[in-house]
């Protein structure tokens, strides 16, 4: 049994960037929405790049290069979803030349708001998101790129059934990668 309810836009999302040669990063942002929103992905959305020192760099505005329906693989056959689930993945491509930093870089993205049905933050449709990714300086790690997460989460999960999702991420550099949790500001 479930009941119909008013969905807010965000889900969650990501920023990567590739080394690419020649102080050149491609950088990747992936964006979730309830497919149902009236509330569409910003085109362009704003990326701000700082220095790790807050120096502000610039603003990349970067259009939106592909969206996708995120499959509704059901995780277990027995379940029965309810009609209308969606969520939709919205891809950002951009390329910029960052020159050698001692301090690094941070790249962020701030948007408003999160999905309604979001039950572990007060008052979900409320704040916004922000994602951001570190670019270490010079001197720590080059050239380096982030770490990928190898897979997107499912759409759906069972109430009340055991639940396993391999969180894991590929780091073509090589890097030793640690897994922090946190409690979210808002």
């Amino acid at each position: 049994i479930y009941n119909n309810a008013n969905a807010s836009h965000l889900i969650g999302g990501d920023i990567t960037y590739t080394y690419i040669g020649n102080n050149t990063y491609q950088i990747q942002m992936q964006v979730f929405r309830d497919c149902k929103d009236p509330k569409d992905f910003d085109n362009p959305a704003a990326i701000t790049i700082y220095q790790s020192n807050g120096q502000y760099i610039d603003n990349r505005l970067v259009k939106l290069a592909q969206r996708n329906i995120i499959s509704n693989a059901l995780p277990n056959p027995c379940l029965i979803p309810p009609p209308g689930i969606c969520v939709e993945r919205g891809l950002y491509i951009d390329t910029v030349v960052l020159p050698p930093s001692a301090f690094g870089y941070d790249l962020s993205y701030e948007t408003c708001c999160h999905n309604a049905t979001v039950q572990n933050i007060l008052f979900p449709n409320l704040p916004g998101m922000t994602l951001t990714t570190h670019i270490p300086a010079t001197n720590i790690a080059f050239p380096n790129s982030s770490a990928q997460f190898d897979s997107i989460t499912p759409v759906f999960i069972c109430v009340n059934e055991v639940f396993n999702y391999n969180f894991s991420v590929s780091d073509a550099d090589g890097d030793n990668l640690v897994y922090t949790l946190c409690t979210p500001y808002d």
